[in-house]
């Protein structure tokens, strides 16, 4: 589990919700996600490389295997190495050597649409909701808003924003993703005044 992902993070970001909700209209929810896309064939293309890796050096230096391995011994190393390879591939370092940076923020923005939809913040009264989706593996930020918000009326906050929680949920730092969220509040406060008759549509924790 994530720091982001955990209680005690919920908590910090549910506050930060309340606090930039209490400013605006606005409708925020945000939603933590471990990774937005299953890239099976990176783990799969990886282990055939390891697997085959490993037989090449079993050809060539047969005399350094283990012998208990018996004649079984070639096909127990390609598992080995193929399983090696596929877990290898699910770690963010690698997984961002081995995937292009578009495949990446595409499935995240994908998901984040599809979120958007199943968290319910496309129903708000004023349509002012606004989600923001973090993905772990992919390292990447997600904002979808609705047709109420516009992020140009926004300025330059909002961007600034984004890329600060981006590189909060790299460092897995709930306390300065908090505060990038924060960071929302004055810009959304401009767009989207306080209404003495809104109410709290979404769930504040973070899911």
């Amino acid at each position: 589990m994530t720091k982001l992902g955990s209680p005690a993070g919920k908590d910090k970001l549910a506050a930060a919700i309340r606090e930039i909700e209490g400013l605006s209209s606005a409708e925020v929810a945000v939603t933590v996600r471990a990774r937005s896309g299953s890239y099976r064939d990176v783990g799969l293309s990886l282990g055939v490389l390891f697997a085959a890796a490993t037989l090449v050096g079993y050809g060539r230096w047969p005399q350094r295997m283990p012998t208990q391995l018996g004649s079984w011994g070639p096909l127990g190393l390609a598992l080995a190495g193929f399983a090696v390879g596929y877990l290898a591939a699910q770690l963010r370092g690698l997984h961002h050597a081995l995937t292009a940076a578009a495949r990446r923020h595409r499935q995240v923005l994908t998901c984040a649409r599809a979120a958007f939809v199943e968290l319910g913040v496309s129903r708000t009264l004023k349509r002012t909701g606004i989600l923001l989706y973090a993905s772990v593996l992919e390292g990447e930020i997600a904002a979808v808003v609705d047709t109420g918000v516009q992020p140009k009326a926004l300025g330059p906050g909002w961007s600034a924003a984004q890329l600060e929680m981006k590189l909060a949920l790299l460092r897995d730092d709930a306390e300065a993703f908090a505060k990038a969220l924060r960071g929302l509040g004055p810009a959304l406060a401009e767009a989207l005044p306080p209404d003495s008759m809104d109410r709290n549509e979404l769930s504040d924790l973070p899911s």
